[in-house]
Parts: structure tokens; sequence; C-alpha cells
């Protein structure tokens, strides 16, 4: 990993530059759910976000910054319903720019040890099956593959699968 990057939860202060981030990612990517420029938010959203994210004891938004400048980031939510509290969604994102660099290797390492100090025991991703660098980034980390949902995703008149993963901690 680059020795200029390091890696922290965000704050209420990262809501501008994520809402950068998360568009240049938006922009970059044709494996994430929003379309180019489809997701529209602004920094009011991101700060919305942040404000029901960053008070639960169990969620965590993480930023892997470059000089200050977000280059990577992970959201891992957890639903308030007791029966399912466990459980955190791992959302990922690196720019272009900057894979390749252990980076998300990064982030999944600090969101598997903070999962595991607020008593999660299980992570869930999903990921488009034409995704070979994600797919491979949670093998590493022992996901296994516990399902598919075919034709998920239309982008250009074709359609893409997704593939769900799964970790106990």
């Amino acid at each position: 990993m680059n020795h200029d990057l390091h890696i922290r939860s965000a704050q209420m202060t990262d809501a501008d530059a994520l809402t950068h981030f998360i568009d240049q990612l938006d922009h970059e990517s044709d494996y994430l759910l929003y379309a180019k420029g489809e997701r529209g938010h602004d920094a009011a959203v991101t700060e919305r976000y942040l404000s029901q994210m960053l008070p639960s004891p169990k969620s965590i938004v993480l930023l892997a910054l470059e000089e200050d400048v977000i280059k990577g980031y992970l959201c891992g939510e957890v639903h308030h319903l007791q029966k399912v509290s466990h459980v955190m969604k791992i959302n990922l994102g690196v720019l272009q720019s900057h894979q390749r660099q252990s980076i998300a290797s990064g982030l999944m390492v600090t969101a598997i040890t903070q999962a595991k100090q607020s008593g999660i025991t299980r992570l869930e991703a999903e990921v488009l099956a034409v995704n070979r660098k994600s797919l491979k980034l949670f093998h590493k980390f022992n996901f296994i593959i516990e399902g598919m949902k075919s034709h998920y995703l239309k982008m250009n008149e074709a359609y893409f699968d997704l593939v769900n993963l799964g970790l106990l901690l």
C-alpha cells in the first residue's frame, strides 16, 4: 500500500470530499448500481447519510486518503433490527487510478477488525459476476459465494448477474 495513504473513519466534515469521490467513482465504474450521473446527490445528501451512519455503534464508513484526498472508501451498514444486528453489508470502491495498490485490502482488514470488535459475526457483499477484481478481493478474505441473482443489472441492453457473498467471522 502507498506509504502516503492512510485509512480512517469518516467524519461529518468529509461530506463534500466524499460527495466528490462518489461522483467520480460513479463516472469511472460500470460495476455500480447507479449509472453515470444518475445518483444526482450533493453534499447535503451525503451529510444526511453520514449523520445516520456515524452515530451507529456498529456501522462504519472508512476512507482511504492520500494527502487528504479520498482514493477509496468502504461502507459497512448494519441494520437497526435486533435479529439482523450481527450482519454487516459491505460496499467498497477505489478510484481506478489507485487500484492494484492494496487500498481495497487495507480497507477490508480495517473493516473486519472493527466488525469483530463491535460484535458483528457475518459480513455480506454483492458483486457483479463480471467484476473479477472484486470477486478476487472477497475470495482473498475467505468470502464464499452464497448465491446468484440472474439478470440483476441491465446496461446497454445487456443483462448481468449479481453474486451474493458471505463471510462468517
